[in-house]
């Protein structure tokens, strides 16, 4: 076989073990496969099997014998799982396998058997790769448990017709109910219904986290399409048995799964738990208004505004709608800070010196009417939409059980053999304090999986765009070109970010359609670049570049696509909602990051957050219209209804809190590297901070390139490394929106012009926005990339940082007087 047929195969070797853990992290009845790669001219797949009963169904054979048999409903769940797996029109082989199956709660216990699915790549390399015969499959595994049935399953020619024939199958309703009944199920649905029809008397069934069934009053409901299984009642068991359906029935309704092996995960409480605190974080921020007077000739009303948590005041308000350049405010009666129309919005005209809540306002669109009083929120549309996504992914992410499997100690170890970390493992985490080379790690760790495996494919996010841009152009120069690496960016400013040509999804398109003679005119709709091209570089790539929350992750989440690795870069300062992405659809994970940096929230004024998330969920779980709410999700993974007005969430907010910061808990608990080689700083400073933050100094690899006497532009003059200039002279003022500094600005530019003139390389940054954009306005275009905001510099360098603060504000009190660096792990 030539080596181009080799790698062909060995290609559609890695798509199939991609598919299948795809399919087992959805839930689906998969065996989990731990690795996959190419073995000389084979490909090897390692799967999460003990010793098992292994069939073969185009054989039936048994190749392990005396294990205990399936039961008749074990049976009945997975013919189930095979009519939704028929939907998906899978191609390839598989063999059945039956593994132990320890499904627990804390008073209830399951152990049996469960029937799934192992992949096989005999028929790609016989050229077999047909649609998969899941009826077969269903023959097969129906033989087996029910061996006296195997002429009747022989002649039904479909799966639902095996279900028909089963018998045996029994459900618990109640204490008393018994009889004959029929278990409805649409798998049409998103998530799946599921229903009990007694007689004419039809109950929906919705499945608890704790362990029980939860039957609906008799609903009218027309059943046609839907699957029909027979069954006979029973009585209520005692509490020490669990009905073997729950497991089943919570994955097919997308209700996260908190119970294994009788120990509870609380990890996914705690996620919920950091969601629900965003979301009330968010609604806090929400100003209740009582007009003080309304001018509609002029269109502007003057407000006395109260901040919802009282942490806040018109002051305060505008601060942050400057620093964000989003002026535009809702006034509505709706108390939900997500909650507003269009129509609703006025724009922020003025603060008032003498009473700091005072707020005056301007409609947007002339005489508008306004409520006498109501709630004010920031109308920025962005943040809205991503608190949404935040859930969506939060949401479908808790159900994945490759982010299950973070919690429940079920991590595999795997040869560190040519691994350059300590551990390799399906979670790890390196801590990279400033200057000891993350973006060198990552590329390299890149580099060392696709040479074990060049058919892989990698995940490479991060929380901000800059970031990420950089970390992308350094893996393009990394990797051989025969590797795509595509960075995908769903933001208006796509064409003024410095991304490297060879990883926009344009390019790698249009090197493939050229492969393919197709025109490429294609690739346009609408004035924009067409959907399926984006769509066609993420598929092709080997490598995968897009931040934490983009609407891509969203995408790939929602549609199944699967990785064989993630990186998180700035994964110190990431939320869980901002992890959840990449680790839920992701086999294997590394988080770089440091927690001694800046942190992802204020500790103090969410764990206040998440005491009022628990108390809401607990008032509101009686109420039927907050069923769906983030907080009635939480109260149902800490504890069963009945017991809700003796739960104590004392221990629950601590643990909620310790989550907050989701990258210090994953470091300590697989106890991860720290890179100690520091590249960037000089000694003396080094050793400081090394001691200082890091238990002891780095190992010290910096090469000084530039003596003292060779100091370049305003250092060189002043023979000194560290210099602060006395702007006296400036004052502050506004600039599109932010904050700046039009005398500092000019003092900026100039050194910086000298210092490009030197040959140095030198970057401005500045805290606010309002300040790039004065200092750019000064400078030639061919300068503007070396100006940058302090946040969006983070983690980069520069041999020479010129940094312009714009402000000595007149606020009282100590946090408002340092304002932008009030948290010292900024500075």
């Amino acid at each position: 076989m030539n080596i181009e047929n080799v790698k062909f195969l060995h290609h559609k070797c890695a798509m199939k073990a991609r598919l299948c853990w795809s399919l087992w992290n959805q839930g689906y009845p998969f065996a989990s496969i731990i690795d996959h790669k190419p073995n000389g001219d084979d490909y090897t797949l390692t799967l999460d099997l003990d010793e098992v009963c292994l069939i073969d169904p185009s054989q039936g054979s048994v190749l392990f014998e005396g294990k205990k048999p399936v039961t008749e409903t074990e049976l009945a769940i997975f013919l189930v799982d095979l009519l939704r797996l028929q939907k998906l029109n899978i191609h390839g082989q598989f063999k059945l396998a039956v593994i132990d199956e320890n499904y627990g709660f804390s008073r209830m216990k399951y152990m049996g058997k469960r029937l799934v699915l192992v992949p096989i790549l005999e028929d790609i390399f016989l050229l077999q790769d047909q649609m998969t015969d899941f009826l077969a499959i269903a023959r097969t595994a129906a033989k087996i448990t029910l061996p006296s049935k195997a002429r009747s399953f022989a002649a039904c020619n479909s799966i639902e017709s095996i279900l028909q024939r089963i018998g045996g199958l029994r459900i618990r309703k109640d204490k008393s109910t018994t009889g004959h009944a029929n278990m409805i199920i649409n798998l049409n649905d998103t998530p799946i219904t599921t229903y009990l029809q007694i007689g004419k008397g039809i109950h929906a069934i919705t499945a608890n986290p704790n362990g029980y069934m939860m039957f609906s009053q008799p609903i009218t409901r027309d059943f046609q399409n839907f699957i029909s299984i027979p069954l006979t009642l029973d009585p209520f068991p005692d509490g020490q048995h669990v009905n073997p359906w729950i497991e089943r029935f919570l994955c097919w309704q997308e209700i996260p799964k908190i119970w294994k092996n009788g120990v509870k995960n609380e990890g996914i409480r705690d996620t919920i738990g950091t969601l629900a605190a965003e979301l009330r974080f968010a609604e806090n921020a929400c100003y209740e208004y009582r007009i003080e007077d309304h001018n509609l000739d002029t269109g502007t009303a003057t407000l006395r505004i109260e901040r919802r948590d009282g942490d806040g005041n018109a002051h305060d308000l505008w601060e942050a709608a400057v620093r964000n350049r989003e002026m535009n405010v809702a006034l509505n009666t709706d108390p939900s800070v997500f909650n507003w129309k269009q129509e609703d919005e006025w724009v922020l005209e003025r603060i008032h010196d003498k009473d700091p809540f005072l707020l005056t306002v301007r409609a947007l669109r002339g005489k508008a009417k306004l409520s006498d009083k109501g709630y004010l929120k920031t109308a920025s549309v962005p943040q809205r939409a991503l608190m949404i996504r935040k859930e969506k992914l939060i949401r479908k992410g808790i159900t994945c059980g490759s982010y299950e499997g973070i919690f429940h100690n079920h991590s595999h170890q795997l040869p560190t053999e040519n691994w350059r970390l300590s551990k390799r493992s399906t979670i790890m985490a390196v801590q990279g304090p400033p200057g000891t080379g993350k973006t060198w790690t990552a590329c390299q760790v890149i580099n060392d999986i696709l040479e074990e495996n060049p058919y892989a494919r990698i995940l490479v996010s991060a929380k901000e765009h800059l970031a990420l841009d950089h970390l992308t152009n350094r893996i393009r120069d990394s990797l051989d070109s025969s590797f795509d690496v595509v960075r995908i960016c769903n933001t208006e400013s796509d064409t003024l970010r410095e991304i490297d040509e060879r990883a926009l999804p344009k390019k790698i398109a249009e090197r493939m359609l050229n492969d393919l003679a197709i025109p490429k005119k294609t690739m346009k709709e609408v004035g924009q670049l067409a959907t399926w091209v984006e769509e066609l570089a993420i598929r092709s790539a080997s490598v995968v570049c897009t931040t934490t929350l983009d609407k891509t992750m969203e995408s790939l989440q929602q549609s199944g696509i699967s990785f064989d690795f993630a990186i998180i870069e700035e994964a110190g300062k990431s939320y869980p909602s901002e992890l959840i992405g990449p680790l839920s659809i992701s086999r294997q994970s590394l988080l770089i990051g440091d927690h001694l940096q800046l942190p992802p929230f204020e500790l103090s004024s969410i764990s206040k957050t998440i005491a009022d998330c628990f108390q809401i969920g607990i008032a509101s779980w009686p109420e039927r219209d907050s069923r769906d709410t983030v907080e009635r999700l939480l109260v149902e993974q800490s504890v069963p209804f009945r017991e809700r007005n003796e739960f104590s969430s004392t221990q629950s907010i601590k643990q909620v809190e310790k989550w907050l910061q989701p990258f210090q808990s994953i470091h300590m608990k697989t106890t991860g590297d720290t890179l100690r080689h520091q590249w960037r700083m000089f000694s003396t400073l080094s050793n400081a901070i090394g001691e200082i933050f890091y238990d002891k100094p780095f190992e010290h690899k910096k090469v000084n390139t530039i003596s003292e006497n060779q100091l370049p532009g305003i250092f060189g003059e002043y023979q000194n490394r560290l210099l602060m200039v006395d702007a006296h002279s400036g004052s502050e003022g506004k600039h599109n929106k932010s904050f700046s500094n039009k005398h500092e600005a000019k003092i900026a530019a100039s050194n910086l012009l000298k210092l490009h003139k030197s040959g140095a390389e030198a970057i401005i940054i500045t805290p606010y926005k309002g300040q790039v954009a004065e200092i750019k306005s000064l400078l030639p275009d061919e300068h503007h990339s070396k100006v940058r905001t302090v946040d969006g510099f983070q983690g980069k360098e520069a041999d020479f940082i010129i940094l312009s603060l714009v402000r000595n504000n007149k606020r009282t009190g100590s946090a408002r007087r340092w304002g932008f660096f009030r948290d010292p792990r900024r500075i």
